[in-house]
Parts: C-alpha cells; sequence; structure tokens
C-alpha cells in the first residue's frame, strides 16, 4: 500500500509537510470494511472494493482519555440501504454522553 501512496502525494494541492497522516481503507456498499496499513501488499486488498485514502484529521490523532472515535455512515430510509463514503467523528467528553458510547458498543448508530 505504500507505493500507493507513494504515487498519490504529487497530487496533493497542499505542501506534505502540513499533512498530519493519512489512512487508507476500503468500503464495500457504503460500509467501512478495514483499514489498511502502509506495509501491508497490495494483494491483500480485493478487487471488489473502493479503496480512499485520507488525511487523517489532527483531532483524531491527539484524542483524550475522555473522547472516543465513532464510526459513522450514511443511509437512507434504512440502515441496511447504505451508500456514500464513511466516515469518523470525534466524541469528546464521553462521561456527558453516556448514551453515545453505550450505543457504539451495541453496533448501533442512534441519535439518543
Amino acid at each position: 500500500m505504500g507505493a500507493v501512496v507513494d504515487a498519490l502525494l504529487p497530487k496533493i494541492k497542499r505542501p506534505l509537510d502540513s499533512v498530519h497522516g493519512l489512512r487508507i481503507f476500503a468500503v464495500m456498499n457504503g460500509k467501512y470494511l478495514r483499514e489498511y496499513k502502509l506495509s501491508d501488499p497490495i494483494s491483500t486488498a480485493h478487487d471488489m472494493l473502493s479503496m480512499y485514502v485520507e488525511e487523517i484529521p489532527k483531532e483524531e490523532l491527539e484524542l483524550g482519555g475522555d473522547e472516543i472515535l465513532l464510526p459513522c455512515f450514511h443511509f437512507q430510509s434504512d440502515v441496511n440501504r447504505m451508500h456514500g463514503i464513511p466516515f469518523r467523528i470525534v466524541v469528546k467528553d464521553v462521561r456527558e454522553n453516556a448514551n453515545y458510547k453505550g450505543t457504539r458498543r451495541n453496533g448501533v448508530f442512534l441519535d439518543v
């Protein structure tokens, strides 16, 4: 995967020193499947997957003890009708948002 990232770096329209880190992940039918390391061989990626490379936001790199990373996805009318590119958000002060932490643990992402 490192060779893929090296090929994409010249296409970035920002100075490379401002990039904090890169994440390579696979998506199928709008669902986040797995994150790859730079050392993973390209042969580990299936042909049917959509691959994305994105910059890791600074907030994710500096998670505090009272923050969690919550995976999210888009759906239409039914949770089984996923589409788009999944993303992650940082939930701050988990103690005040205990319901979010509980729903994340169960694998259900509802606005409580």
